[in-house]
């Protein structure tokens, strides 16, 4: 999949992983098994991102995020949902974000 072509909608957000981090500062090699497991989160940058999503009474709510922003999300939906989309990228939900880096 060409995601040079994809746009996030809705409440989706587009994200290109940042490489996980194979050792410390200190200098300690972390296992690379269940990585997101252990630790909880993932990296990457916003590259789309959708509008947002409806709350029952029809108000927007929007995803938080701009394109840029580097930010934490929890897992890889999309992986578990569509194989064919490559590690370096990630389609995640609104509701995944955990927080932006500043």
């Amino acid at each position: 999949m060409d995601v040079t072509k994809l746009k996030a909608v809705g409440p989706w957000v587009l994200v290109k992983v940042h490489p996980r981090q194979e050792k410390t500062e200190g200098g300690i090699y972390l296992p690379q098994g269940n990585y997101e497991e252990r630790v909880g989160h993932a990296k990457g940058t916003v590259i789309s991102t959708g509008k947002g999503k409806r709350t029952e009474k029809g108000a927007l709510l929007s995803t938080g995020v701009e394109v840029g922003e580097v930010i934490l999300f929890r897992g890889f939906l999309s992986e578990a949902n569509q194989p064919d989309v490559d590690r370096e990228h990630s389609l995640i939900h609104m509701d995944d974000i955990i927080g932006v880096v500043e």
